[in-house]
């Protein structure tokens, strides 16, 4: 081992470099950190997904509503005490307009740094060897991509917690700056705490560690200084416009009453027991084949405690929260699983994975026999290729777009192009639908919408909607079988109103068919549940697509006006079919 590996290991920092022909240089430190976060954005550009139409949908309605209040919709939801995702959001819709690529450019850019720091934080701790490894694994860890687009909180809270945690380590063992680095560690977890409640978790994981390691003294002290500042500035704030300094914590009254929530906690022992481990012993689309992988190297960061104890301790506060923390106070309530929320706590873990295989990169090379040494890597190699081959394959075949809520979001995006030259409009649709028009119309002041019960009852009443500007209908056709191709109902907001089929036979006859988005992967599914003749008979409405086999939409789009005009409507001339 060289001068300057012995000089880090009699520090007070548990460091350990590659003993084994490790010649440091600078070309060498540079590259570990910055080839992965190249990768990741190579991965995340090949893979990009836009947007998802659920809680980004959520994010960006709120964001715009900063800038433009009259577009909010309705009540807040706890989403809306989240002003570490909002007001970022609404400075790049400022500066590069309202549409996808602005949504998710916050979580792109997040990820490819993590992926840096990550690599860094490897590297402080054991070497180029395992940072190279974890930053590579987690390049082709499935979340990682999947999430890369996606504007939720957990790629921003990964980077304020990795970065929270570089200049942590950074100070210890160090005088100079110690006091400054940790304030801004402090200042970074109260960030994460303003993007995401769990992001606050990290004040506990310095502490545990501290203690742990003994390494505590009164300089660290500057890190709950640093997210005390973040936290007092938010309590104020909601003081001053809401008029309730807490006024975070009332915004989650009615998310006990969500559907998914209630699901999770009808079989308790199964969410508490089995539901997160599996993610960790199955292989599973979310996952890939990472999650033996991930479990073996918790178990080795465990019998190597002492050297990365940091590490053990964030994965294990993440995990433990998440699987049995309550969000009821009178009651036992746990949230429901999602492989995102305990993305941040699988950090830790890929850091340790790089650890072990490198450890046994290296075990190998100095103990086992030419023959051994030459299978043995040939296995590891090959193990690796094959994750990374799994990993890809997830990133390509899983649903990009938010399953149920994303097939929506395509639906409406198309509905949107198709009627992006008219300047203003009505329109009636159900509620989800509405939302992501409003959004990919870039949420214009001048539009209306109306949504489907409304004008049920105003057919009823025999009323008139006021016809000033042109008045379209919109169709979100798997609205229809949410249950029956879901299994549920998605939050209990998305399904039309029970006079659904009422307003589309309203729709036949008071409207002419503009276009209809034909489905083609999908085609499949509704195909095998409910048969062509089937719909067609429920929603008593011709397809005129152009081929005979195009027998079933995604999305139908109907202008309203005069009923005398709506057989008028020839297919050659009133349909278009349009494809992506």
């Amino acid at each position: 081992m060289n001068n300057q590996a012995s000089s880090v290991t009699h520090t007070r920092v548990n460091v350990r470099m590659l003993s084994f022909d490790y010649r440091p240089t600078k070309v060498a430190d540079y590259f570990v950190v910055v080839f992965p976060a190249f990768l990741v954005l190579v991965l995340s550009l090949w893979f990009y997904t836009g947007s998802h139409g659920s809680d980004d949908l959520g994010y960006a309605d709120l964001a715009y509503s900063m800038l433009d209040p009259t577009q909010a919709n309705g009540p807040a939801g706890h989403h809306a005490g989240r002003v570490g995702m909002t007001i970022p959001l609404a400075g790049v819709f400022a500066l590069f307009g309202v549409n996808d690529y602005s949504l998710s450019l916050l979580s792109m850019l997040s990820t490819v740094v993590t992926a840096g720091l990550l690599a860094k934080l490897t590297q402080r701790s054991f070497g180029n060897m395992a940072a190279i490894i974890a930053g590579c694994l987690y390049a082709f860890f499935p979340p990682t991509i999947n999430l890369a687009s996606d504007f939720i909180p957990e790629p921003l809270l990964n980077l304020e917690l990795t970065l929270a945690s570089v200049l942590f380590l950074g100070t210890l063992g160090q005088e100079t700056g110690a006091g400054i680095k940790n304030y801004l560690a402090g200042l970074l977890i109260g960030a994460a705490y303003l993007t995401t409640e769990v992001g606050a978790l990290m004040v506990g994981v310095f502490a545990i560690y501290l203690l742990v390691s003994r390494q505590f003294r009164p300089v660290h002290l500057w890190v709950l200084a640093g997210f005390l500042t973040v936290f007092c500035a938010e309590l104020l704030g909601h003081a001053i416009i809401h008029g309730n300094a807490f006024y975070r914590y009332s915004l989650g009254a009615k998310y006990m009453e969500d559907p998914m929530l209630v699901s999770a906690n009808a079989d308790l022992a199964y969410r508490l027991f089995k539901s997160y481990p599996s993610y960790f012993v199955y292989p599973n689309w979310e996952f890939g084949i990472s999650g033996p992988l991930l479990l073996i190297a918790g178990v080795y960061g465990v019998v190597k405690f002492r050297t990365c104890s940091f590490f053990v301790i964030w994965a294990a506060v993440i995990f433990v929260f998440y699987n049995f923390i309550s969000v009821s106070m009178s009651h036992y309530v746990v949230l429901p699983a999602a492989s995102r929320l305990i993305n941040p706590g699988c950090l830790p873990l890929l850091v340790l994975a790089g650890v072990a295989l490198s450890d046994l990169w290296q075990t190998l090379n100095r103990r086992a026999g030419p023959q051994i040494k030459t299978l043995s890597m040939a296995v590891i190699v090959t193990l690796l290729g094959g994750q990374i081959l799994v990993s890809l394959l997830c990133m390509s075949l899983l649903d990009k777009r938010g399953g149920f809520t994303g097939l929506l979001a395509r639906n409406v995006e198309m509905a949107s192009v198709r009627l992006q030259n008219i300047p203003a409009l009505t329109l009636i649709s159900d509620g989800q639908s509405a939302r992501l028009f409003k959004y990919y119309r870039q949420y214009r002041p001048q539009d209306s919408y109306i949504d489907m019960k409304s004008a049920v009852d105003a057919l009823g009443q025999n009323s008139k909607i006021d016809q000033q500007k042109p008045i379209f209908a919109l169709l979100n056709m798997p609205l229809l079988y949410e249950k029956n191709l879901t299994g549920g109902l998605y939050g209990g907001g998305l399904s039309l109103n029970n006079d659904a089929i009422a307003l589309t036979q309203w729709i036949v006859d008071h409207c002419g068919l503009i276009f209809s988005a034909n489905v083609d992967t999908g085609q499949s599914i509704f195909e095998k549940k409910f048969g062509h003749a089937r719909i067609e008979k429920l929603l008593n409405i011709k397809n005129h697509g152009n081929n005979e086999n195009d027998t079933l939409t995604k999305v139908k789009v109907f202008q309203c006006g005069d009923p005398a005009r709506a057989n008028d409507a020839r297919p050659n001339d009133a349909t278009q079919i349009i494809q992506r």
